[in-house]
């Protein structure tokens, strides 16, 4: 079993595959994720009280996945290790 655990800093947002609740702030809303998902990747995408979004990935799949998602302060290329889950979210600085 493989687990994403690289940081990356894109721009402002940090990927990694930490806890969840590490960047889900109480009092978060979840909000809708606009496009097309590759077959076998889900998500789930809060906004925090400040208003930074916190994307969710899984990839159920054996193959990687590059894709472009938009968050409320840019476009954001996104790629997905196999079998992976990632999380995406806003820098609050």
């Amino acid at each position: 079993r493989r687990r994403h655990t690289r940081c990356a800093d894109v721009t402002g947002v940090q990927t990694c595959a930490l806890p969840i609740s590490r960047h889900i702030q109480p009092g978060a809303t979840r909000v809708a994720l606009e496009g097309t998902l590759p077959d076998g990747v889900s998500a789930i995408t809060y906004q925090n009280p400040k208003g930074e979004c916190v994307v969710v990935f899984l990839n159920a799949t054996t193959s990687s996945h590059t894709f472009t998602i938009q968050l409320p302060s840019q476009s954001v290329n996104v790629t997905l290790p196999e079998k992976s889950v990632t999380t995406l979210y806003e820098d609050e600085n």
